[in-house]
């Protein structure tokens, strides 16, 4: 009798495993800046790994047009991200400044808000002290008029500086001005998350680019 191949192929209509495709090994994890750590190797390649890891992480684009740095400078928060050694991704809110100069300067206190850990061994600094490679946004939403959306991404390289750097002062004068709150903190004493070499792109709801 003859095979019915028709009827074969409807019976069996899920592909096998082995031939679904594989996003998690795949343009996902490519996106994500986790395919290196996926990919057997011995020392030396390990070695060569991290190094592109802090090249493809390092800050890159244009510098930041005045209409974004005003942006940037006039928002409450804004949402750094880091990445740890294993090139796992951690997204943390901040208060923050910026600081002018030879090049604006973003910081950030860590500050006495209320943590599980002590400032040192916390995500952001254990991160930026294995790849000082960041990114943060600061964005508009507004639920009525979506032509009102704005995000700028700010690109940097990040740093932990200790209390008695020139730069300590400042960024905790700069921090008491913007948020009131400050001036009853004893952060003296804290460290200061400094971002600085900063780049970045911008979108806006409305189409009109920031100038």
């Amino acid at each position: 009798m003859p095979v019915d191949r028709t009827l074969a192929v409807h019976e069996n209509p899920t592909p096998r495993e082995t031939e679904r495709p594989n996003w998690t090994h795949g343009a996902l994890a490519h996106s994500c800046c986790i395919l290196p750590t996926m990919i057997p190797a011995g020392e030396g390649e390990r070695d060569t790994m991290t190094s592109y890891r802090h090249e493809a992480l390092s800050p890159s684009g244009r510098p930041l047009h005045p209409g974004e740095l005003a942006f940037v400078r006039a928002a409450r928060v804004g949402r750094l991200a880091t990445v740890d050694a294993a090139n796992r991704p951690a997204v943390v809110p901040i208060c923050y400044a910026v600081l002018d100069g030879d090049g604006p300067v973003v910081v950030s206190v860590l500050d006495e808000k209320p943590k599980r850990v002590s400032d040192r061994k916390l995500a952001r600094v254990r991160n930026i002290r294995s790849n000082p490679a960041v990114s943060f946004v600061v964005d508009r939403y507004d639920d009525e008029d979506w032509s009102r959306l704005v995000f700028v991404q700010v690109r940097g390289r990040a740093s932990v500086v200790e209390p008695g750097a020139g730069i300590h002062e400042r960024a905790l004068a700069a921090l008491r001005d913007k948020y009131p709150q400050y001036e009853s903190m004893a952060i003296e004493e804290r460290p200061v998350i400094v971002i600085d070499d900063l780049r970045g792109h911008s979108w806006r709801g409305d189409g009109e680019p920031f100038g």
